[in-house]
């Protein structure tokens, strides 16, 4: 019985995380969507680029921020797409798009930091190509 109840009580936890990442998964595209293709107020586009923000909720996936901070680039808010971009850096040092959406960050307004990218994406690259 006791077996039972476990597997009743780990299905539904895993169902719920299942719906919540597929609500978020929802959401985000809908806000990458209006993000890339359509005019935004201010407003709208910061309810958008929140909208990613909620989107990592429960979702391990770091294509969510490069998201985010690819947002922020488009309207060039360049120190805010910088700052996303160093948080997911010290987390993944080893994510290369992560380092290459930065050094196009900070290439205009940090040109040390955008040498550190670049030897970190020439680190990443196989065979040091």
């Amino acid at each position: 019985m006791v077996i039972r109840v476990a597997l009743v009580v780990t299905s539904l936890l895993v169902l719920g995380w299942v719906t919540v990442l597929l609500h978020d998964r929802h959401g985000g595209q809908a806000a990458i969507h209006d993000l890339r293709h359509r005019q935004l107020s201010d407003a709208r586009f910061e309810r958008d680029v929140e909208q990613l923000e909620d989107a990592k909720f429960l979702n391990p996936d770091s294509q969510w921020d490069i998201d985010r901070a690819g947002a922020l680039l488009l309207r060039n808010r360049r120190r805010r797409a910088a700052s996303v971009l160093e948080d997911l850096v010290r987390r993944e040092p080893d994510n290369y798009q992560a380092w290459g959406v930065l050094y196009s960050a900070v290439r205009p307004i940090d040109p040390q930091r955008a040498r550190e990218a670049l030897i970190q994406l020439k680190r990443l690259t196989p065979l040091g190509q």
